[in-house]
Formats: structure tokens, C-alpha cells, sequence
């Protein structure tokens, strides 16, 4: 799997490492499905970023690009949204 068959735009201008980009599959109470192009994780959102949110739109959402940390046993940490961009 590579970036483009997750939906990659080339509007989304991402400048970190293609490792740590992952798309959002599915949530549910601040549990994440992210799909990236090594491996499906499980993911929650880094606690600072979840702190400096302002409302759930600053949250992620399906659909929605972030960058991880993965981590052991298909765990990842969702360091940042990567900004949206209209469709």
C-alpha cells in the first residue's frame, strides 16, 4: 500500500517522513483506527495535543491525515492533524 491508494493529494504538501503519516479509518471514543502504509495501528491522541484543542474539530476525524509514533503491538500515538484542505 503507498500513500496515493490511501487518498494522498498532492494538496496536502506533508514534509515529514512518509513513515510517520497515517490516515484515520475509524473512531470511537477517542480511540483510533489509522491506516499507514506499513500497518493498520490502534491509536490514541497525544495527551499535550488533545490538551491544546479548542473543540473536536480540532481533533481528528475519519478520513483525516495525522502523524504517529508508532509503537510495540500495533499501538500508535497521534502526534499531530495534519491540516485539512478543502475537497
Amino acid at each position: 500500500m503507498n500513500l496515493i491508494d490511501l487518498g494522498y493529494r498532492d494538496e496536502l504538501a506533508y514534509d515529514g517522513d512518509e513513515t510517520y503519516l497515517a490516515r484515520v479509518i475509524r473512531e470511537h471514543k477517542g480511540h483510533y483506527t489509522i491506516q499507514s502504509t506499513e500497518a493498520t495501528y490502534q491509536a490514541v491522541v497525544r495527551g499535550r495535543l488533545h490538551h491544546e484543542a479548542q473543540s473536536r474539530l480540532e481533533l481528528p476525524a475519519v478520513g483525516d491525515w495525522v502523524e504517529i509514533t508508532p509503537q510495540a503491538h500495533g499501538q500508535a500515538m497521534i502526534e499531530r492533524l495534519i491540516p485539512r484542505f478543502p475537497r
